[in-house]
């Protein structure tokens, strides 16, 4: 097999996630949960997050819902064209950031296996983060189901942690307010 052939094979196990663990090619990567339950993301200072990943977490995708097995990964998503952000590795968490195309992710990932489970937390604190540039926030979430992408693993914006709060609110006083 030619250098070229062995280099787009590579190429397309890395776009199909064949390669033992996906890598979020680009801030369009990221997919829009329709609801997310027991799982949260709370601000602790300007620099550091802290995701809660509840006793039975759920996320709802296109009108299904699914139970979350882990979270093994975390992002600040920007809509913009620059170095809004750094990170650097920790445990078993490596520093992932991808400013090429459309916007960028900076954060970190994880194994599967060595992501926060069920009744887990963890913070992640960034070196920089200029948060005027930050659209939302992403996961790579593993879920018990098959998802419509296929397999079980996918990335998914994240409400910031302000709307997260709106979102609980709303979710209280909606169903009241149709009775």
């Amino acid at each position: 097999m030619s250098i070229r052939a062995q280099a787009a094979l590579m190429g397309a196990a890395v776009v199909l996630g064949m390669s033992g663990q996906a890598m979020a090619q680009s801030r369009s990567s990221f997919l829009t949960l329709d609801a997310l339950t027991d799982l949260s993301i709370t601000q602790e200072s300007p620099l550091t997050y802290r995701v809660d990943v509840g006793a039975a977490p759920t996320m709802s995708y296109l009108g299904v819902t699914y139970t979350v097995n882990s979270v093994f990964g975390f992002w600040a998503l920007s809509d913009m064209d620059n170095d809004f952000a750094d990170t650097t590795s920790f445990g078993d968490w490596d520093a992932s950031e991808n400013l090429s195309g459309a916007g960028g992710i900076s954060g970190w990932k994880t194994n599967p296996n060595k992501g926060i489970a069920p009744g887990g937390t963890l913070a992640f604190t960034f070196d920089r983060l200029t948060l005027a540039d930050v659209s939302s926030f992403g996961m790579h979430i593993r879920v018990n189901e098959t998802l419509p992408t296929g397999g079980n693993t996918a990335y998914f914006t994240v409400p910031t942690p302000g709307s997260l709060a709106l979102m609980s609110v709303a979710a209280v006083v909606l169903p009241r307010r149709r009775r």
